[in-house]
């Protein structure tokens, strides 16, 4: 469901390196004023990233423990069986549709780096399948190098400007 002319096609995911978080909200932006619907799954809290990116979308935290009272959605960050299921069905309810996830960092140091890896094979498939896109920002430093080339080898990554989108 690739809109005519999209510089992003669907049905892979895209691992952004270099201004990770920037590039990705950039190109969900672009995305979503192609009509596509999205949702992204952030250990930074919604309203910080409403703020920051100006995105409008459904957004879920992942956060260990919620604050008292919080009236945001929240997923556990060690249940990555969720987070896949999360990203699943959104995107065969929408096919064509973005995801956006955020943390990567984070979820290997809740979990362990194979059982994210695990996850992350699973959304990209299924990506693939329903023809959506899934964008991945990560930073180099925030993994160990062998880590981070496994995940390259398996969701290379995007080099684009998002500045001529």
């Amino acid at each position: 469901m690739q809109s005519p002319g999209s510089k992003i096609p669907a049905g892979r995911s895209y691992l952004f390196v270099e201004d990770s978080e920037y590039a990705a909200f950039a190109v969900l932006r672009y995305l979503l004023v192609e009509g596509r619907r999205a949702l992204i799954l952030s250990k930074t809290h919604p309203e910080k990233i409403a703020e920051r990116y100006q995105v409008d979308c459904p957004v879920i935290w992942i956060v260990g423990k919620p604050p008292p009272g919080s009236k945001v959605i929240t997923i556990d960050p060690q249940r990555l069986g969720r987070i896949y299921s999360l990203i699943a069905d959104f995107v065969k309810n929408n096919p064509g549709a973005v995801v956006l996830l955020t943390g990567i960092d984070y979820l290997i140091a809740e979990n362990d780096f194979q059982a994210v890896m695990k996850t992350l094979q699973l959304a990209n498939e299924t990506v693939a399948m329903s023809n959506s896109i899934l964008l991945i920002p990560v930073s180099p430093e925030s993994m160990q190098k062998q880590e981070f080339s496994f995940l390259e080898r398996e969701i290379p990554p995007i080099d684009i400007n998002v500045d001529f989108l």
